[in-house]
């Protein structure tokens, strides 16, 4: 079995292991347990199998391939799109220097972009909110599903339609996500 496709079953099999509430206490499930905890959570959330399928097209093979880096994405996206309010908040300066500089990659800041002050946590549910909004309905349904399981909350009404979903934006936050965590899990660079 090729590694993109493991992950794809992973992502489709497995929500514990990416859940906002389990993800980090799921090392201990095992065998049954962990069965019946994933049975719990596809009854919960109305998940559905995937149809078999799991190369369901470059799109999601791409976001399939980078599901692991999800959550920074979406607050990079924010970030981007939110730029005043991202700026107006104390976490800004917190930020590391690697996701500061997501932002002079010069994106337009969504169309209605508020000016409130968004701390990361509000910032990231905003970017999940944005990501669902524009990217889900162009997903498999299986797939589409599983975008909020990695947020603990999730902003409704961005004003992202498909047609006006920024593609460059989200897939470059995708792909600078994976510095920014390697970033994040060595401080002292």
């Amino acid at each position: 079995m090729l590694a993109r496709d493991l992950q794809a079953w992973r992502i489709a099999a497995d929500p514990v292991a990416y859940h906002h509430r389990w993800r980090h206490a799921q090392q201990g499930l095992t065998g049954n347990r962990r069965s019946a905890v994933n049975a719990a959570m596809a009854a919960q959330h109305a998940l559905v199998a995937s149809d078999g399928c799991i190369d369901a097209g470059p799109l999601a093979s791409r976001l399939i391939a980078s599901w692991n880096h999800l959550e920074i994405a979406a607050e990079l996206v924010a970030m981007a799109k939110q730029p005043c309010a991202t700026i107006a908040h104390p976490d800004f300066i917190r930020l590391p220097a690697s996701m500061r500089q997501f932002m002079r990659l010069g994106f337009a800041p969504a169309q209605h972009a508020c000016r409130t002050p968004m701390s990361r946590g509000q910032l990231q549910s905003w970017g999940a909110g944005y990501i669902l909004e524009g990217l889900a309905p162009c997903l498999p349904y299986w797939l589409a599903q599983r975008l909020a399981l990695p947020f603990p909350s999730i902003t409704e009404g961005t004003g992202v339609r498909p047609q006006t979903f920024d593609h460059s934006c989200f897939w470059s936050s995708l792909s600078h996500a994976q510095t920014v965590t390697v970033a994040l899990r060595h401080p002292s660079h």
